[in-house]
């Protein structure tokens, strides 16, 4: 491959975007589990019966078949919703056409969601609130039959090849189980490295509020396992492609130098997926040639390939980092677990209400002494924080005054812009007083006089 300049590529791809974009674009991104309540396997005829129901009931048209020729991916023209079945036929995720307003997301999800729980509860199944299928150990969770999900089932089972790297958990299929809140915020160049660096260091607070995945597993044991499901995985491979910024970012060049040291682990080819062990990228598009796997459709099997980097191969890159700079000119919050229907909206209030109020967040999180001047780093305390047991180091009236602190900061910035929409955040305020979570709730669900069942009912209806 020619000289090839990878950090104009990146400038180009990741900045460029950015320079002068002051538009306020809300994209909200909602996961949630299937769950057959009679405690069997989610049936796939069923669910191509949803598809169905998407399309003749709800308008909207197909996007994506797997090699079956399946439906696993619908969208509808004129909002720019987007309904698939992420990873395996076990998760359903609701991508929002970007909008201005929360009630309009809001709306649109609830009529979506209330029209196909209805045909799921006539059938004994339903969709819930959690960011851990609660029925996951009854499910086929391999990946839905398509080449994308094929090459990063074989990705992440690939980690039994790399044991003497690092330490990975045993669960690579988790994509099959795990549901995230998800959304996507305009972000200007003048402000970006503030964003990242003051969101950065949100994390543990977000992780007071929003745990959402627990799992009692000898490998885990924790409020939000998602965070281990990712960091523990091939994912993290390269730690520079998941979870939190370790550093305090200064400048945009030092970004650009941070995206560098990135990773791929996969591109295309002739249609067809390659899969080799992740390469930052800056020493990706240095080499000459790249051995790989693909899936050879005679043989129904990986086999070794060689190829050559193309400057087009920058589109594979992708990170999975908690605030994700993507090429839209936007950032990705990927953090939060999936909440419960009715709080289904709190995730992106609370961003959109912090944005608004960005230079006193800062101010906040830069002075408070009540968790960040303890000797702990941002990611430090989040890992703290996500454990079954509040951290004996922290105290608890505290972190409560400034998990208030914050979300008073959010209710104002949602004021501010006049929508009505500081609603949406009463669920977090009722959080914060008891410093418990959706998690927490599962986990003392006796305490509460619930069962399982009783909480997989209550996260799914609004």
């Amino acid at each position: 491959m020619a000289r090839y300049n990878i950090t104009k590529a990146i400038y180009d791809k990741y900045i460029v975007p950015t320079i002068g974009n002051h538009g306020d674009k809300i994209g909200v991104e909602l996961e949630i589990p299937i769950l057959n309540l009679k405690q069997g396997p989610v049936d796939f005829q069923l669910i191509q019966k949803l598809a169905q129901i998407i399309q003749t009931d709800l308008g909207f048209q197909v996007a994506g078949r797997d090699d079956y020729g399946a439906v696993y991916s619908m969208s509808h023209k004129e909002t720019g919703d987007h309904i698939s079945f992420d990873y395996s036929y076990c998760n359903i995720e609701f991508s929002m056409g970007a909008e201005t307003d929360i009630h309009v997301i809001y709306n649109r999800f609830r009529g979506y969601y209330e029209h196909l729980q209805a045909f799921l509860k006539e059938h004994d199944y339903a969709m819930t609130g959690m960011g851990v299928n609660p029925n996951w150990q009854y499910n086929d969770n391999n990946a839905l039959p398509g080449q994308r999900y094929r090459m990063i089932q074989y990705h992440l089972e690939s980690y039994v090849d790399h044991g003497g790297f690092r330490t990975f958990h045993s669960q690579p299929n988790f994509g099959s189980y795990s549901c995230a809140s998800q959304v996507q915020l305009d972000v200007s160049d003048d402000q970006l490295i503030r964003v990242l660096n003051t969101f950065n260091r949100l994390e543990p607070v977000k992780a007071l509020l929003f745990a959402n995945s627990l799992l009692l597993d000898e490998e885990f044991n924790l409020l939000s396992s998602r965070d281990r499901f990712w960091d523990s995985s091939m994912y993290g491979y390269n730690p520079h492609n998941v979870g939190m910024f370790d550093i305090e970012l200064t400048d945009i060049s030092e970004l650009v130098e941070y995206i560098k040291g990135t990773s791929l682990f996969n591109v295309a080819r002739n249609g067809k997926y390659i899969y080799f062990t992740p390469i930052p990228a800056e020493l990706f598009f240095g080499l000459e040639t790249v051995d790989g796997m693909v899936f050879d459709e005679e043989q129904k099997c990986f086999i070794p390939i060689q190829i050559q980097p193309e400057p087009s191969d920058l589109k594979y890159l992708r990170s999975y980092k908690f605030e994700d700079l993507t090429f839209r000119g936007t950032i990705e919050y990927r953090s939060a677990c999936c909440q419960p229907i009715k709080e289904c909206m709190t995730v992106a209030a609370f961003h959109v209400g912090l944005m608004q109020r960005l230079d006193t967040l800062e101010q906040l999180l830069q002075e408070n002494r009540s968790i960040y001047k303890k000797g702990y780093s941002p990611s430090e305390l989040r890992k703290m924080l996500i454990q079954l047991k509040l951290p004996e180091q922290l105290d608890p009236e505290s972190l409560k005054e400034l998990v208030l602190q914050v979300l008073i900061l959010a209710e104002e910035g949602l004021k501010e812009r006049r929508k009505g929409e500081e609603h949406f955040l009463a669920p977090l305020f009722e959080r914060a007083k008891t410093l418990t979570n959706p998690a927490r709730v599962i986990l003392n669900r006796e305490q509460y006089g619930k069962t399982m069942e009783d909480l997989i009912e209550e996260y799914g209806i609004f």
